[in-house]
């Protein structure tokens, strides 16, 4: 949804922003586990244990499930590019990273398998920002971006689901850990740039933890910035604090890409 990343004029164009964050971008969003997926065993070894070796790791599993359901998984690559085509405003796709980068640090606590998959739903999160009339109509964010979606081929439920539901008002209610993740981690990307620009520098490697969780009590501050929504992390196990921990490190990890 609409954050702090998005306060600026409608048809400022990404420009040089494609070229800062590709999909193989230096500051690493690429998942940094992709290598170290389960080995096949030597098939006499496994007729011997009876393990299942049709696949040769849980990456392979994931596309099978994909084609299976008629559809296919995408990759980090394929879902920039996505993003690149339908979004152009700066501020939005900035925020998109900012979204990404949060949810990829949640995903490698709660669930280290997954970590491309959740960012790549906090890279698309708001795919259908400049695509439909949500500022007349909530009910139209998320849904519009899963349209999106499948007019470019992808059939991913867990997706889908996780992107409507970051837009309760669209219909669809948080209930897994990605959805809440993903709920909580839309609202804290803006709220962290909120804090880092009282700072002088203006830089998140000012910030630390107790300066935002200090701000996060103080209502009046940065008003717009939903905290229920942020409070929803604690349905995952995590607290409040260790979504701060995770936005200050994984924003800080992509701040020159950023501008923080």
């Amino acid at each position: 949804m609409p954050g702090f990343f998005c306060e600026q004029k409608e048809g400022e164009k990404r420009g040089k922003l494609a070229k800062k964050m590709t999909a193989e971008d230096k500051n690493g969003m690429i998942a940094a586990n992709v290598n170290s997926f389960t080995k096949k065993k030597p098939a006499e070894e496994c007729e011997k244990s009876g393990d299942n070796c049709s696949t040769k790791s849980r990456r392979e599993k994931a596309h099978q499930a994909g084609m299976e359901k008629g559809g296919r998984t995408m990759t980090r690559e394929e879902a920039h590019t996505i993003l690149m085509k339908y979004m152009e405003g700066e501020n939005y796709i900035l925020h998109s990273y900012a979204v990404e980068a949060i949810m990829r640090g949640l995903a490698k606590r709660l669930d280290p398998d997954s970590v491309e998959k959740w960012g790549i739903a906090g890279l698309l999160h708001d795919l259908d920002e400049e695509q439909c009339d949500w500022r007349n109509d909530m009910k139209v964010h998320g849904p519009t971006s899963v349209e999106i979606l499948k007019k470019e081929g992808v059939e991913d439920q867990e997706l889908f689901d996780a992107i409507c539901a970051h837009n309760p008002k669209c219909g669809v209610k948080a209930k897994t850990p990605i959805q809440y993740a993903l709920l909580a981690a839309d609202p804290m990307s803006g709220f962290v740039k909120a804090v880092a620009q009282i700072y002088p520098d203006k830089k998140i490697a000012s910030v630390k933890p107790k300066s935002v969780l200090k701000r996060f009590n103080e209502m009046r501050f940065a008003a717009g910035a939903n905290r229920d929504y942020m409070e929803a992390i604690e349905f995952t196990g995590l607290r409040l604090e260790d979504l701060v921990d995770v936005a200050l490190e994984e924003m800080g990890a992509i701040s020159d890409t950023l501008g923080l």
